[in-house]
Order: C-alpha cells, then structure tokens, then sequence
C-alpha cells in the first residue's frame, strides 16, 4: 500500500528508523512531520516513546500527553504508563494504564 500523503511516507521512513534503533534519524523525521503539523498524533507519540527510550522521561510524557489530547488512544495511554513508571511516578502510571483498558479492555 503506498502512503496517501506526505506525512504518511515521512512517517513510514521515521518507523523503519525507530525500529532498526536509528533513534536520530527518527527523532529527525518526526520533527519534521511537526514542524508541518503541530498535532500529528503518531509523530508526538513516538517521538515520546524515543524521549523515553533516552530517558528524558518529562520529555517524553509531555509529548505523549499532547498525542492524547489529540485522539485518545489505548497504546498511548499504555505507553505514557510505561513512561510514568520508569520516572516513578506510579500512581499516575496505574492511572494510565487504567485508562488504557477503559478504553480497550482487551488491552491487557
């Protein structure tokens, strides 16, 4: 399936980055897919899960937060716990994952 938009292609390149662990060139990308859209929920949320997985865990669950704000989502919910949790923030973290199954109860 080819991509529909510019962002889309741009956000593919940035996944193949992220998940081969060329964490800069992805961090690279996602920012440019903000610098064009502000509110692309993927492109916050991932670009947070790489602040997390630099350990700049504020970093991080503020961009994960602005993702929600845009399309609540299960997975994000899940992974700002994750974050919330390695930054010892466990209450917020449970209430995170909490919200993750209220919205996708499947999601265990």
């Amino acid at each position: 399936m080819m991509p529909t938009s510019p962002a889309a292609a741009t956000i593919e390149q940035a996944l193949a980055h992220h998940q081969a662990d060329r964490l800069e060139e992805a961090e690279t990308l996602y920012r440019r897919i903000l610098d064009t859209d502000p509110r692309h929920a993927d492109a916050l949320h991932l670009l947070g899960l790489i602040g997390h997985q630099y350990g700049r865990y504020r970093e991080a669950s503020d961009l994960i937060m602005a993702a929600i704000e845009v399309r609540p989502d299960a997975m994000y919910y899940y992974n700002l716990g994750n974050v919330m949790q390695a930054d010892n923030r466990h209450a917020a973290a449970a209430e995170c994952f909490r919200l993750a199954i209220e919205l996708r109860p499947d999601y265990v």
